[in-house]
């Protein structure tokens, strides 16, 4: 892979066979992917794991990272996030933990080195319920990747920058990393996010290529918004990505609009001019 080679979060594309996606990404361009959490979903039978990675392999894409993500999970605003998002949902913890095995076996069967997820707010640190069940949950998933050789990455958003790091060390597992999201702390208005790079740049290992605004109201998430004509300051955030030593891929993550695929090759565009301006 090249440094900061620009590449699309695969279930972006509005394809739902996750084999005829990949083709899809690499007759528009592109080489390397992310896989969201549809690819367990629709991949899981045997047959049809082996196809997926005969399909990788044969159209000659990098994937770096597989998505995990739950069933009655809420994105509609904050309150509904914080009830339903990851291993705060003291219902269902114990079996978003055990499909997140599953989900890493399937990572790890593919032949692909990161598994990410969003783990829902992290609670305050403290003598609680609620800090007890979110911490143990994410360290057991973390150290069964670590376990099958994977990565863990944390995708931003949900908790200040300076909040996810410091649950990063304090877990001190060796292969807890961040997938950075140029966009969800704006979106969840917990930081801009040129300062975030900064603050967990020892630890980003993935980035979703995003944009977006602050949120209006409390309580709201803020509006997605093709790249480039939001408040993340993408061209900055490459350079900022230059400077900090990042050299993973730039994963063009467009969750929203009317043409989905048109936004996606635009923003392909913008980032590798955002790239030869960074000197890369």
């Amino acid at each position: 892979m090249k440094p900061m080679e620009v590449g699309v979060f695969l279930c972006n594309l509005g394809i739902a066979d996750t084999v005829e996606a990949l083709k899809k990404a690499k007759e528009i361009g592109f080489r390397v992917v992310q896989l969201g959490p549809d690819a367990y979903y629709s991949c899981g039978e045997p047959a049809k794991r082996n196809k997926l990675k005969s399909e990788i392999k044969a159209l000659k894409m990098e994937v770096t990272t597989v998505f995990a993500g739950f069933e009655g999970e809420d994105y509609s605003d904050v309150p509904a996030v914080i009830r339903t998002v990851g291993f705060l949902n003291k219902d269902r913890v114990r079996e978003r933990v055990e499909l997140s095995k599953q989900i890493a076996d399937f990572t790890a069967e593919l032949g692909v080195r990161i598994m990410a997820a969003h783990v829902g707010f992290i609670p305050p640190e403290g003598n609680t319920p609620e800090f007890k069940m979110m911490y143990n949950s994410v360290c057991d998933v973390v150290d069964y990747c670590a376990e099958r050789g994977l990565m863990f990455s944390f995708e931003t958003g949900q908790e200040k920058p300076e909040e996810l790091l410091h649950f990063i060390k304090k877990m001190d597992r060796r292969n807890a990393r961040v997938n950075f999201d140029t966009a969800n702390l704006l979106l969840y208005g917990k930081s801009k996010a040129l300062p975030g790079i900064e603050i967990l740049k020892d630890y980003i290992i993935n980035v979703h290529a995003k944009d977006g605004y602050w949120p209006k109201e409390k309580d709201k998430i803020g509006e997605q918004a093709p790249i480039g004509q939001g408040e993340a300051e993408l061209g900055a955030c490459v350079k900022k990505l230059a400077e900090v030593g990042y050299k993973g891929p730039l994963i063009i993550e467009r969750e929203a609009g009317e043409d989905r695929i048109g936004d996606i090759l635009r923003a392909k565009e913008y980032l590798e001019k955002a790239k030869k301006e960074a000197g890369l």
